[in-house]
């Protein structure tokens, strides 16, 4: 027989079901009638009671539902509840007859649909058929014919069989006819039922045989179904790889999985039976706030960590596992390691906490987590960010280009970093960069963000922009510096020698000093330039900026107006640095007067020396600057001070904000080459209204101060000679204007345009050379390559170097190698004659021919 559905509680049952009630004692009797009657009065039913009042009272289950706190009299006087005695049903013409209660059933229904009511539930105790049935077939022919009736039907049957009255023999009847049984108060399905045919049919042994054949079918089915449904569980318990138990209410442990028993070490039949916290943790009672601990008093789902012995993490979760009826009868115990997952965890957590960085989570626009460098970097505190729209921090004009940055890397757009400035929350603006990836947070979509602040480095790229700035004007001024020279140089040679052959009362005379004048005027700008560009001529000594700072004080306040107030704060144990004097002079010039200008109505000037240590700190933020040992110079005036446009220009060549006519421009460049050139820095600090101060920091060196000489000027009459010398200058003017002055004073000239030139020249020129004065800045060769050509054909020969232009073969970033002879361009006739007669007269030998002198040059 199949079954279309499967009962597992009372008030599963429905109309057209047909139950037997099977009991031994008053207790199983009333814990299955008192339901049975209540659901269905309280589902809108006509319930019947046939009973017998020799074995039962009404009254007495009028008991049972009144012990429930349920009251029955609404239901009796309404009629919804009857009480009938099953004899007085089944008369039929005085005669008991069972089969009468077939004509009542039906009647009964159709008059409780009629009046309204859901179904008819009808139930009674069957001991009147002990008296009116004489075998087990009639009472199985009877119940064949009312489960027959009740199919299709509302409704639903519930026969009484007290075991202690039936026999065996009308008992084993019962359970052929009826498909569902209710044994001990629980709900089975019958598997022994037959189909009324199978009963009431003329071939009833056959259809018994089939029944029975069928059965044995259906029970192999069932136990290969349950043999491989519980190889199917075992299999799906075993490859899970967490630890599973299922512990009864005493926390024995009734099943575990393979990972459970391999984790103990065990085997399966040496873990069941036993305590959990025995096998588990070796004690004899429950542990401290164990999670299934908690599920047997509370009921509900709970979860806990445990720490092991072995310093492992195990995440313990307990399931409550309950009957249909809602009794808890043990807890599946879920235990998985999370030892390496929780170390994850901290070290995340632990990335996060102490980040430098900000790392921020945003989901709607709003901050949803704020790490401790978030909030060091952006002043505010975790309480004040959560909740807070993420673009209150963005200075209002990146707002829009945040927006569209953070879009285009959520989208997968863009993978570079947006920068952008922020607002602190004392008001200061920064820069920061940042980027940000999507997530999920809590269901929904958010923006787990990085944020870094790169003002420094922002302020550092301005600075190397800077630099190569002003190294690239450096470059450009020096080569304009270069070629200017050798003009200045022939200019001033022509009006050298026109000046010797003018009275100074001839008209034409005034003309030559104007045209004098105007050419070191030039002189002095490319001596600015050069400054500038790093490429003048430096002879460095060690000295101490003290003793210069005391020795201009005098001039100094020369300088500076009546209601200028200098002050010196000098260190007394100041270290020595290694530079030229002269251009340390001209750095303090140029910085007095720049302060002077700014302070038109009077202030004060400060100018202070300090050993100091630039670290790593102050290197990190500053271009260019190198951590060690400096000494300072600073100039501090009182001024009007520089706006950030000003302040970043105001090294530049031909930069001022003087008025027309009042400066060149070149001051405060000729400070800048002059400290670079030095191997030193120089920084300004100005706020409008509050002054300025440039810092000036030299390498602080250790070497000893060589004693000062004074060289004596030559006389004008030892400026004639007679030796040959070897003029070489691509310059066709200036190479002129050298050999024509030369060869006034004395001296036997030879000429070359370039290296090959010279070197073809001296193998002609048997006699001796005395001296070779040569450019440095050739083509083909240049001097320092012509110079060790020349010595094998005239290994007595003088050499003196002239330029214009620093970076050559013989200046090294400006400092003049210690054995090298060298004339820097422009320069005048009188400067050359001395320079060379200087040479001469160092050489071992240098015999002259006493040839008269010419007028000495103009000064």
């Amino acid at each position: 027989m199949e079954q279309s559905r499967v009962v597992r509680r009372l008030a599963d049952l429905q109309p057209g079901d047909h139950v037997c009630l099977l009991f031994e004692s008053e207790a199983e009797h009333q814990a299955v009638l008192t339901p049975f009657l209540r659901q269905g009065l309280e589902q809108g039913e006509k319930v019947i009671y046939l009973g017998d009042p020799e074995v039962r009272k009404p009254g007495v289950v009028l008991d049972y539902l009144r012990a429930e706190n349920f009251t029955p009299e609404p239901y009796l006087t309404s009629g919804r509840l009857k009480f009938l005695e099953a004899a007085f049903v089944c008369l039929r013409q005085g005669v008991f007859d069972p089969d009468g209660l077939l004509p009542f059933l039906r009647q009964e229904t159709e008059a409780a649909l009629k009046e309204g009511y859901a179904a008819l539930r009808v139930t009674g105790e069957m001991s009147w058929m002990l008296g009116c049935l004489s075998s087990a077939e009639q009472l199985a022919a009877h119940e064949a014919k009312i489960h027959g009736f009740l199919p299709e039907r509302r409704c639903l049957a519930l026969c009484q069989y007290d075991l202690r009255r039936f026999p065996p023999a009308l008992l084993l009847a019962v359970l052929r006819t009826h498909p569902l049984a209710i044994i001990g108060g629980e709900i089975y399905e019958n598997f022994y039922c037959l189909e009324p045919e199978q009963i009431l049919g003329p071939d009833r042994e056959r259809a018994l045989l089939v029944n029975r054949l069928a059965n044995l079918k259906r029970r192999r089915q069932m136990v290969e179904a349950l043999r491989r449904s519980e190889q199917l569980k075992a299999l799906i318990l075993d490859n899970i790889s967490e630890l599973l138990l299922f512990q009864d209410v005493e926390h024995r442990i009734i099943l575990c999985n393979r990972a459970a028993a391999a984790s103990l070490g065990l085997a399966s039949d040496e873990i069941w039976g036993r305590h959990c916290y025995e096998v588990w943790h070796s004690r004899s009672q429950p542990c401290e706030d164990c999670p299934v601990v908690r599920v047997r008093e509370t009921g509900e789902r709970q979860e806990g960590l445990v720490l092991s012995p072995d310093q492992r993490v195990w995440l313990i979760r307990g399931e409550p596992v309950r009957t249909d009826e809602g009794r808890l009868i043990g807890v599946i115990e879920v235990i998985r390691d999370i030892t390496d997952q929780k170390r994850a965890e901290e070290a995340f957590r632990t990335l996060v906490t102490h980040s430098p960085f900000g790392i921020f989570i945003v989901q709607q626009g709003r901050f949803r987590m704020v790490n401790p460098g978030f909030q060091k970097i952006t002043g505010y505190r975790e309480e004040e960010l959560l909740g807070r729209d993420s673009l209150d921090l963005v200075v209002p004009e990146f707002k829009e280009e945040v927006r569209r940055q953070a879009v285009a890397m959520l989208t997968g757009q863009s993978q570079t970093p947006y920068e952008f400035q922020f607002l602190t929350k004392d008001g200061q603006v920064r820069w920061a960069v940042e980027c940000v990836t999507s997530i999920n947070l809590w269901g929904e979509r958010a923006s787990l963000g990085y944020f870094a602040d790169v003002t420094e480095r922002q302020l550092l790229e301005r600075q190397l922009a800077q630099a190569q700035k002003m190294e690239a004007i450096g470059l450009l001024a020096g080569g304009v510096a270069h070629d200017f020279n050798n003009l200045l140089t022939a200019v001033m040679g022509h009006c050298d020698l026109m000046a010797l052959h003018l009275n100074p009362d001839d008209p034409l005379w005034l003309h030559v000093q104007e045209i004098v004048q105007a050419a070191e005027r030039g002189q002095s700008l490319t001596h600015q330039l050069l400054a500038f560009g790093r490429k003048q001529i430096l002879k460095p000594q060690v000295v101490n900026l003290n003793e210069i700072v005391t020795e201009m004080t005098n001039l100094l306040q020369r300088l500076l107006e009546e209601d200028i107030e200098l002050a010196t704060i000098l260190a007394p144990d100041l270290g020595a640095v290694k530079a030229d004097p002269g251009q340390l002079e001209q750095i303090i010039m140029n910085l007095a007067v720049n302060a002077r200008d700014a302070m038109p109505q009077g202030g004060k000037l400060t100018i202070e020396t300090a050993n100091v240590y630039l670290d790593e700190d102050y290197a990190s933020s500053h271009a260019e600057v190198h951590p060690g040992i400096y000494v300072m110079l600073a100039l501090s005036d009182t001024g009007h001070g520089m706006d950030e446009a000003t302040k970043s220009r105001i090294f530049e060549p031909f930069f001022t904000t003087k008025q027309m006519g009042r400066g060149t421009g070149l001051g405060l460049a000729t400070v800048y080459g002059i400290a670079k050139q030095s191997g030193g820095h120089i920084w300004v600090y100005s706020e409008l209204g509050q002054g300025t101060t440039f810092k000036i920091y030299l390498p602080r060196v250790e070497e000893a101060r060589a004693p000062t000489v004074r060289k004596e000027a030559p006389s004008p009459a030892t400026l004639q000679g007679s030796e040959t010398i070897l003029v070489v200058e691509d310059d066709e003017a200036l190479k002129a204007i050298i050999a024509r002055a030369l060869r006034l004073y004395g001296y036997t000239v030879l000429e070359a345009r370039h290296g090959d030139e010279a070197l073809l020249l001296c193998e002609r020129h048997r006699q001796r050379i005395h001296l070779l004065l040569t450019d440095v800045i050739l083509p083909q060769l240049n001097g320092r390559q012509l110079a060790v050509r020349l010595a094998v054909l005239h290994p007595e020969m003088q050499i003196l170097y002239m330029s214009g232009y620093t970076e050559n073969a013989v200046v090294h970033h400006g400092i003049l190698r210690a054995e090298v002879h060298f004339l820097q361009k422009p320069f005048k006739v009188k400067t050359l004659l001395q320079k060379v007669r200087e040479v001469l007269a160092a050489a071992p030998e240098n015999p002259g021919d006493g040839r008269p002198s010419p007028p000495p040059p103009p000064e």
